[in-house]
């Protein structure tokens, strides 16, 4: 990981514990709580599991159908 790319992983860290973001499928209303697949198809890998804020070639990890759900399932 580059120093560029290290610096804004921790900043986002900073920023999505000081205002409780939730952009991860655990809270997102299209997940399928039973395999954690999304209902819409879109590809999760980066959203479950070990949680970054910034892919490898420096664009945020978001997802374009991400709602916000009622509950927040576990994440793996």
């Amino acid at each position: 990981m580059s120093a560029e790319l290290a610096r804004r992983e921790a900043r986002f860290s900073q920023e999505r514990e000081a205002f409780a973001l939730r952009f991860r499928c655990a809270a997102c209303a299209h997940v399928i709580s039973e395999t954690g697949a999304c209902s819409m198809g879109y590809p999760n890998r980066l959203l479950r599991g070990p949680v970054i804020g910034v892919q490898p070639d420096g664009l945020p990890v978001t997802c374009k159908y991400f709602e916000l759900g009622e509950l927040e399932h576990e994440d793996p």
